[in-house]
């Protein structure tokens, strides 16, 4: 048996930084891409459409999902970095400005704050031995 450096299997990790690689370049083109022709409807309408948006994109995960072996791993990655990146680049795409873009997931203060103010409320009512 001839050792051949093509009869050498590729490591699953390797697949995996590609699918990576690639799919982190689909993801930048996304948000690089200003031409208002197909992408930027589609944006918007992901960042704000409910009715038909969120059946479609649900099928769209479900279908990326189904499909086995690696191709349907770069597939899954691809569609799912995809995703996150249309209504980002609908944000950015309608001009707008938020201060919660992130839907609360990120908070806006610390939890310091809320350790100071929960004591100010005790010690105006007078409940100093439950600090």
């Amino acid at each position: 048996m001839k050792n051949n450096k093509f009869t050498h299997k590729i490591s699953p990790y390797l697949w995996q930084a590609i699918f990576l690689l690639i799919s982190i370049v689909i993801f930048s083109l996304i948000l690089i891409n200003r031409s208002p022709n197909f992408l930027r409807p589609m944006s918007m309408a992901l960042r704000t459409g409910f009715g038909l948006v969120i059946p479609a994109t649900g099928l769209i995960l479900y279908l990326a999902f189904r499909i086995p072996n690696r191709v349907g791993d770069f597939i899954g990655m691809a569609v799912t970095l995809s995703l996150f990146a249309m209504p980002l680049a609908g944000l950015w795409a309608s001009g707008q400005s938020q201060s919660v873009a992130i839907s609360g997931l990120v908070p806006l203060t610390d939890a310091s704050f809320y350790y100071v103010q929960s004591g100010n409320y005790y010690s105006d009512r007078g409940d100093h031995h439950l600090l």
